[in-house]
């Protein structure tokens, strides 16, 4: 069990590492990072959202005026 929990944090580990790329526009990092953890997570929604947006980003890279933020409208 103890394993299992050093091995959770070694993947939340680079989780977060994932997040401070694509919050510091490295968006090539951020995919790699996000692909890493989905090939133990993926059924992690976020982490797959991350993943596309980096993708996305990495094409087309945001204005200076984008500030990491993502908002989401439902119906």
């Amino acid at each position: 069990n103890s394993h299992l929990d050093q091995e959770f944090l070694i993947w939340l580990e680079t989780y977060e590492q994932g997040i401070r790329k694509f919050r510091e526009r490295d968006f090539t990092q951020s995919k790699i990072l996000f692909s890493r953890y989905l090939e133990f997570y993926p059924e992690d929604y976020l982490a797959k959202m991350y993943l596309e947006r980096s993708l996305e980003y990495e094409q087309e890279p945001p204005d200076d005026a984008w500030d990491a933020v993502e908002v989401f409208y439902k119906k």
